[in-house]
């Protein structure tokens, strides 16, 4: 079974001035109407299911993520809030290991969730078994 690991935990520094501490470019509408965690779980639509989406983010943005996900239909129990920033390994590791507990047979796709694919087609090549 597919799932994904989407990283939403960043403070968007390096986008400052429109990212701002409490307003991470996770959040923000940068290159459409949708914020680019919506554009970014969206993306994955044909290949993971939304009960096989997680969510690592910053306790921070408990609130913010929250709605997000009631939005997208992304499963509560599928977020980890980080105790503290630690780069992306760790929430990787923590995250793996439960679904590795799910399905010991998975197949993790790993993605930042403030990244912009301008050819879609070409990212979901996969789809197709190629």
């Amino acid at each position: 079974m597919n799932y994904a690991i989407i990283l939403a935990g960043g403070t968007g520094t390096r986008f400052w001035p429109l990212s701002r501490a409490l307003e991470p470019k996770q959040f923000l509408n940068v290159c459409s109407h949708k914020p680019m965690i919506e554009e970014t779980i969206d993306r994955i639509n044909k290949l993971v299911k939304r009960e096989n989406i997680y969510i690592a983010t910053n306790k921070a943005y408990n609130q913010k993520i929250k709605s997000c996900a009631r939005t997208l239909k992304v499963p509560f129990k599928n977020i980890f809030f980080e105790p503290e920033g630690k780069n992306t390994l760790a929430p990787v590791g923590v995250l793996s290991e439960k679904i590795n507990r799910l399905d010991n047979e998975a197949v993790v796709l790993v993605l930042p969730c403030d990244h912009i694919v301008k050819r879609e087609h070409v990212f979901r090549f996969v789809e197709k078994g190629y």
